[in-house]
């Protein structure tokens, strides 16, 4: 059985993300953890920051963590 992985909140390298401004993108699982076609991130945006509409290739979901 694979041990769980376990990633402290200050671990977490975030970066700027150009789609908007006030965006930044931290990566808590994906390939380099052992997940080769799953990826868990999380994104930052600073107060009164928005994302443009727009489309992807991929399916994926979002939940708000706190902000409106």
């Amino acid at each position: 059985m694979t041990e769980p992985l376990v990633r402290r909140g200050d671990e977490i390298e975030y970066e700027t993300v150009d789609a908007a401004d006030g965006l930044s993108k931290g990566v808590l699982i994906d390939d380099d953890h052992g997940a080769p076609t799953f990826a868990i991130r999380r994104f930052v945006l600073e107060p009164g920051a928005e994302v443009p509409k727009h489309t992807n290739d991929v399916e994926h979901e979002q939940y708000v963590l706190e902000g409106e």
